[in-house]
């Protein structure tokens, strides 16, 4: 008698089972929830937000450098909204209205602080 040496039917279905048990973890792992791109989408947007602020913050930063090195005095906020108008990205929000246009357009008279935009991600500075 010749020995038949070969794969049977129960365990090749016992490897598809398996298989298709790993394939399914993996893509759950992936696109899930708490899934590996999803992940990535989320840190990416916060490091989007990160830098804009940070953007911003050193806007006002070189703003208020420039006058107390020129006046030897803190700027006020219409200087640094007028110091804005020269960056296309920024868009302004006033705090009394909350309307968004133009930084150009702003005057910002009695308010204590104004809200600014860049990169659809709001920021919010005052001077005391």
């Amino acid at each position: 008698m010749k020995e038949k040496r070969g794969i049977t039917l129960i365990a090749l279905v016992v490897t598809i089972v398996v298989l298709l048990i790993l394939v399914g973890a993996s893509i759950s792992m992936l696109t899930g929830y708490n899934g590996i791109i999803t992940k990535s989408k989320t840190t990416k947007e916060e490091n989007n937000k990160q830098s804009a602020t940070e953007i911003i913050n050193l806007k006002i930063t070189n703003t208020q450098m420039k006058v107390y090195a020129k006046e030897n005095r803190m700027p006020i906020l219409q200087e640094i909204a007028d110091d804005f108008c020269e960056d296309n990205e920024i868009q302004y929000v006033t705090l009394e209205s909350k309307k968004t246009g133009s930084i150009e357009k702003i005057t910002v008279g009695e308010a204590k602080s104004i809200y600014t935009k860049l990169k659809d991600y709001p920021y919010e500075f005052e001077i005391n």
